[in-house]
């Protein structure tokens, strides 16, 4: 299978409402600790329709803890690096009308991000970002740290 094919249904629309498709996507590397957190807090979103993780090189257990929470999975044979993965999910779910991503760390404080859907499905914005509180400690959000201070 071709890592950029749509993900293969059986036809039913097991969908959770009759809004747009909102599809959370997980990209994941070695968090087999906290994904099964993370999974089932975005699955008790009722928004979100599915949560698609996307493992990317993991060397543990990731894809299995993230299928047996109930995401459907999408496993990269070598790590490629967060954008390539989020891209390769996106390939996955042509039928969404609304992405959501979501760091595979966040357990089950990714319930929160119900939040930011609601600007986006209200179409008062295209896109919205989440701030965590600083962990105190040196980090790096890279291009997205950059571009959320710049308002």
């Amino acid at each position: 299978m071709n890592p950029l094919d749509p993900i293969p249904t059986d036809g039913s629309d097991d969908r959770k409402g009759t809004g747009p498709r909102v599809v959370a996507i997980v990209p994941a590397k070695d968090r087999s600790d906290r994904i099964a957190d993370t999974v089932t807090a975005l699955m008790a979103i009722d928004r979100v329709d599915s949560v698609l993780v996307v493992d990317d090189g993991s060397t543990d257990d990731t894809a299995a803890v993230a299928a047996e929470a109930g995401a459907d999975v999408l496993r990269l044979p070598v790590n490629r690096g967060k954008g390539a993965a989020v891209l390769a999910g996106a390939s996955h779910t042509p039928d969404a009308d609304v992405y959501l991503l979501i760091d595979a760390d966040l357990a089950r404080t990714a319930a929160a991000a119900d939040l930011l859907l609601d600007p986006v499905l209200s179409d008062e914005a295209d896109l919205t970002v989440g701030v965590l509180p600083s962990a105190g400690g040196k980090g790096g959000f890279g291009l997205i740290r950059r571009l959320s201070a710049a308002g």
